[in-house]
């Protein structure tokens, strides 16, 4: 795949993970009791923009590269617009904090279920421990609102 392509598809899993940074800030904004939770969450999705890229950029010698049978871009997108339609609706409706739960929990296992992180392959093993870390961190969001969504 070429490297334009390849610069494009990790911008597209950076942004993603700061779309859903925001919807997180946008929830930590709404419910001031659970603005700690969610600022949290928010601060957590900045960091693995940043990994995404730094993963990226930091090993242009191609020991990291798009694994082509995995990587789609539509469906990527779809997730962006996604993100985007909720941060919209966040900010214009009224919501119970159940459901802001439950989104979040869609967001992030909509991120394991397609397994986008396996989009990004890696020959180097300390990429390989950062692509683990960055679906371990998924899993624990996902672990975490699932957790507060059955206590409520």
């Amino acid at each position: 795949m070429e490297e334009e392509m390849q610069v494009t598809a990790v911008e597209l899993l950076a942004q993603n993970e700061e779309k859903v940074s925001q919807l997180y800030k946008a929830y930590a904004d709404k419910f001031s009791n659970w603005n700690k939770f969610w600022l949290s969450l928010s601060l957590s999705e900045i960091e693995h923009a940043k990994w995404i890229r730094d993963l990226y950029s930091a090993h242009l010698d191609k020991t990291v590269y798009l694994n082509e049978d995995r990587f789609k871009i539509e469906p990527i997108q779809i997730f962006a617009e996604y993100l985007q339609q909720q941060l919209a609706q966040v900010k214009e409706q009224e919501m119970p904090i159940k459901s802001a739960l439950a989104i979040a929990l869609e967001v992030e296992n909509a991120l394991i279920e397609n397994r986008y992180f396996e989009v990004l392959q890696a020959d180097s093993v300390e990429i390989k421990r950062t692509l683990l870390d960055l679906a371990a961190a998924t899993a624990d969001h996902k672990n975490v609102i699932k957790e507060l969504l059955a206590k409520l």
